[in-house]
C-alpha cells in the first residue's frame, strides 16, 4: 500500500515536522474517487496508477512498485524509504556539528576545564528535522551551590557571542539548565551541566540499535508519529525519545516470530510495524504490566515494583536501562491519549492494507 495516498495514514503529511528548512514541503495526496483495477483505468496498469498516486509523497519517488506479491511487502518498501527520508543526512548532521562545536569554543573560550558533549538524539541519529540538541557542559570546579551563576554566565557569553536567540535560564528546576535556539540553523538547544546520565545513555542506546538494528527505522516512525501530534515530550504527559526506543526494543524483544528466529526483521518492516501499533494501541495492559529490556527483555508486574499508581493504574511504566529503580515514563500522564492515537492509526493502516491486498 502507499501511505502517501490517504489523507490521513498515520499522518505523515504534516510539513512542520517534515519540513522546518530541512526538508522538502508537501502536500498530502487527494484520496482516489475511483477504485483501480489490476488492469488499471484509462489504459494504465495498476503499478503505474501508484506510482502517479504517490507523486506528493516525496519519500515515495525512488520505491519500486514491481514484483509485489503483498500489500504488506509495498508498506514494507515505504517504511524504509520514509525512513531513509527523514533520517538525518551527512550535510544536515554537518551543520549541527558545526553549530555544537561554535557553542563549545564559545565555553572553553572562558573556561579551559570546561568539556562540552552532545548526547541524545544527535548521538544516536535519531533526531528528527525539527529535532532539538542536549548538550552538556561537565566542570569538575562546578558545584550545586555556583551552578545557577555559571548557567546565567554562560547564557550572557552564548548571547553576546550571537549564538543564541529567545534564550532562557531555567535555573530552579530539578535539572537546570539553558533553553535557546541556535543563531545558526535555528536548532532548538538545551545545556546542562554535570549531567552525566545523558552521555551514558546516548552510548548505551547506540549498543541496543546494533542488536536490534530494525528499532532504529521503527522508532523513527513512532517518534516522527508522536511530534507530529504534540506528544513527544514528558512535561506535556508525552513519550520521550528513550522511552520510545524502549518500548521499540522491548517490542522486537518480545515478538514471538522475532524471539524465535523465524524471521529477519529487517525484511519484515511493514509487517513490524502494524504489529507494534496494534501491541501499544489494542493489547498491552498498561494498567498491570511494566516493560524491562535488560537481557533478552521480560514483562514484569508494576505492583510488584511498588510502580502501580492507585490514582493513575494506565500509565506507562518503563524500567530505566541504566537504574533498576526509576520508572522513565512514569511522567507520561497523557498516555491513555497516546494509546487511543496508536490505536487509530493502526485501524486506518489495517484498512488501507485491506483495500490494497485486493488490487496487486
Amino acid at each position: 500500500m502507499t501511505a502517501g495516498l490517504e489523507a490521513d495514514f498515520i499522518k505523515f503529511d504534516e510539513p512542520d515536522a517534515i519540513d522546518k528548512g530541512k526538508k522538502r514541503a508537501y502536500e498530502a495526496a487527494e484520496p482516489s474517487t475511483s477504485k483501480p483495477t489490476k488492469k488499471g483505468e484509462n489504459g494504465k496498469s495498476r503499478k503505474e496508477i501508484e506510482k502517479q498516486r504517490s507523486k506528493k509523497a516525496p519519500w515515495m519517488a525512488d520505491v519500486d512498485f514491481d514484483n509485489l506479491r503483498t500489500a504488506s511487502e509495498l508498506l514494507h518498501r515505504e517504511v524504509n524509504a520514509f525512513t531513509k527520508f527523514i533520517s538525518p543526512s551527512l550535510t544536515e548532521h554537518k551543520t549541527r556539528e558545526y553549530t555544537i562545536e561554535c557553542i563549545r569554543r564559545c565555553i572553553t573560550s572562558r573556561w579551559a576545564d570546561a568539556e562540552v558533549f552532545a548526547f541524545g538524539s544527535f548521538e544516536t541519529r535519531l533526531y528528527l528535522p525539527d529535532g532539538d540538541i542536549d548538550l552538556v557542559v561537565m566542570r569538575k570546579s562546578v558545584n550545586q551551590y555556583n551552578k545557577q551563576s555559571m548557567l546565567h554566565t554562560m547564557a550572557s557569553m552564548l548571547r553576546q557571542a550571537n549564538l543564541a536567540q529567545s534564550i532562557q535560564v531555567i535555573s530552579k528546576a530539578r535539572v537546570p539548565i539553558i533553553k535557546f535556539t541556535s543563531s545558526f540553523g535555528g536548532y532548538p538547544i538545551d545545556i546542562s551541566l554535570n549531567q552525566t546520565n545523558g552521555v551514558d545513555a546516548g552510548r548505551m542506546v547506540n549498543e541496543i540499535l546494533d542488536r536490534y538494528p530494525a528499532a532504529r527505522p521503527l522508532s523513527m516512525l513512532l517518534k516522527c508519529f508522536l511530534s507530529q501530534r504534540s506528544m513527544n515530550e514528558v512535561y506535556t504527559g508525552g513519550v520521550s525519545s528513550y522511552s520510545v526506543i524502549c518500548l521499540v526494543v522491548s517490542f522486537l524483544q518480545m515478538h514471538p516470530k522475532v524471539r524465535r528466529g523465524d524471521i529477519n526483521p529487517l525484511d519484515n518492516l511493514g509487517v513490524l510495524l502494524v504489529d507494534l501499533l496494534e501491541l501499544y494501541g489494542r493489547n498491552f495492559n498498561y494498567d498491570v504490566t511494566g516493560i524491562s529490556i535488560e537481557g533478552a527483555g521480560y514483562y514484569f508486574s508494576k505492583s510488584s515494583r511498588g510502580w502501580h499508581q492507585y490514582g493513575q493504574p494506565y500509565l506507562l511504566s518503563i524500567q530505566d536501562p541504566q537504574d533498576a529503580e526509576n520508572d522513565i515514563s512514569k511522567g507520561s500522564f497523557n498516555i491513555l491519549n497516546v494509546r487511543k492515537v496508536i490505536a487509530g492509526a493502526y485501524d486506518m493502516l489495517t484498512n488501507k492494507l485491506y483495500a490494497q491486498a485486493s488490487e496487486i
